[in-house]
């Protein structure tokens, strides 16, 4: 039994899953140059380990400002998340409130009014996260400016 332990901890401890400063830094350039969704999916897929602090705020700022100004590729993230439900989670889960609070209502506008054939059930769990993300947002601005 221990020796199948301290195998299963010797592949985890060469696994490339665990973050390091470094790995990150790579995660975050990727981001920073992505220009697409797939651009983003290989990103998020190569370092799944550093979704957090700034990498994580710059995948939020990507998904975001991606669905306010660019909603006309909706289809290529349908498309992956439909092919890696993962990454379905992990994109409605950077809608949040660390981003632009009028890229949210754009996004919500837009998955109310723009609604391209087949991401019905997308656009109403975007819309959901969006309208979510903005009452957030909202109510740490108006908690913030209490005297």
């Amino acid at each position: 039994m221990r020796a199948r332990g301290w195998v299963l901890g010797l592949l985890l401890s060469a696994s490339p899953a665990w973050s390091t400063p470094e790995r990150c830094d790579f995660a975050l350039d990727l981001v920073w140059k992505a220009r697409s969704w797939k651009h983003l999916h290989d990103a998020w897929r190569k370092y799944p380990d550093c979704d957090d602090g700034v990498v994580a705020d710059s995948y939020s700022e990507f998904v975001v400002h991606t669905l306010a100004t660019h909603w006309e590729t909706l289809w290529e993230a349908n498309w992956l998340m439909e092919r890696d439900p993962a990454f379905r989670a992990f994109v409605l889960g950077h809608i949040d409130a660390t981003t632009d609070v009028d890229e949210l209502s754009r996004i919500l506008a837009n998955a109310k009014l723009v609604v391209p054939r087949g991401t019905a059930s997308l656009c109403r769990e975007i819309a959901s996260r969006a309208k979510r993300a903005r009452s957030e947002t909202q109510a740490v601005k108006k908690a913030s400016h209490r005297p």
